[in-house]
């Protein structure tokens, strides 16, 4: 089984890599959602254990639709939570689930 640990010294997330990561691998998705619920509740240490595993592309960035001018913010999903939240499962409704 594997360990994860903070800050992350492996590879880093994009979007749709973390989705696939999340899906596939259960203690990654119970630990990922942990440290991002303590992240959202406004734990700065959580904060920077998210951001070292997530970095979305450009493309991926520009793909949703998102100005070129929030990236830095949108790139830091506990900044904003908009946009990995409902990726990890976290306070989304029912049509940002069904994506």
């Amino acid at each position: 089984m594997a360990t994860y640990q903070c800050p992350n010294t492996g590879e880093k997330y994009t979007v749709n890599t973390l989705n696939r990561k999340l899906k596939s691998d259960s203690a990654f998705a119970a630990f990922f959602s942990a440290q991002m619920k303590l992240a959202v509740a406004g734990d700065k240490e959580a904060q920077a254990c998210i951001d070292s595993y997530y970095e979305p592309s450009d493309s991926e960035m520009q793909s949703l639709g998102i100005p070129s001018s929030d990236w830095s913010v949108m790139r830091k999903c506990t900044d904003s939570g908009s946009l990995l939240a409902p990726i990890a499962g976290e306070g989304t409704s029912e049509a940002t689930t069904q994506r």
